[in-house]
């Protein structure tokens, strides 16, 4: 479900593997996490995330920088989140350097 679907929950006992129906984004294990503290593992719903190949321009890789295909990367799987793009960008910034 929702995160806000996920808090309406009663804390079982079990271990679980949550599909939570949210876009992508960083920051959303943790907050599943906080939620569900017994949640072993985390994926987002299949239904929100497109199938490789199904529409999406194949980006050609020669001549383009690293941050574009990575930028391709996230739009192919529907991961809109600037602060992901960020966080790559600080990443290639320190392997440059």
């Amino acid at each position: 479900g929702t995160l806000a679907q996920l808090a309406e929950l009663e804390q079982p006992d079990a271990w679980l593997r949550v599909y939570v129906r949210e876009q992508p984004r960083a920051g959303l294990r943790e907050e599943v996490q906080e939620l569900l503290p017994r949640a072993l593992e985390i994926r987002i719903d299949p239904e929100l995330v497109p199938a490789p190949g199904s529409g999406a321009r194949i980006a050609q890789r020669s001549g383009r920088s690293p941050r574009e295909l990575f930028g391709d990367y996230l739009s192919s799987r529907g991961h809109a989140d600037d602060g992901v793009q960020e966080l790559f960008d600080e990443l290639l910034e320190e392997v440059d350097h």
